[in-house]
C-alpha cells in the first residue's frame, strides 16, 4: 500500500492465486472490494500481470478518495 496524496488515491500492489482462466479486471475489483471492505465504485484496477502458465498474477489497484478525484486522472 502506498499514499499518492497529490492524486488522492492509494496504490495497492496485490498477489492473487486463481484456478481457471486470468479473471478479469470486474472480477479481480468486485474480489478486492469484498476482501478490503472498499467502495468498488472508487476502485480501479490499473494492471494484471500473469507470468506464462502460472496459476497467480500481481494486481496493480488504485482507490481514490472521492469519484471527482478518479474523474481527474
Amino acid at each position: 500500500e502506498k499514499e499518492e496524496k497529490l492524486l488522492n488515491r492509494k496504490e495497492f500492489l496485490i498477489n492473487i492465486g486463481f484456478e481457471k482462466s486470468t479473471p478479469s479486471k470486474e472480477d479481480v475489483k468486485k474480489n478486492i472490494s469484498e476482501h478490503l471492505k472498499l467502495n468498488p465504485e472508487l476502485l480501479k484496477v490499473d494492471e494484471i500481470n500473469q507470468k506464462f502458465g502460472e496459476r497467480k498474477a500481481d494486481v496493480l489497484a488504485y482507490v481514490y478518495g472521492s469519484k471527482e478525484s478518479m474523474d481527474l486522472v
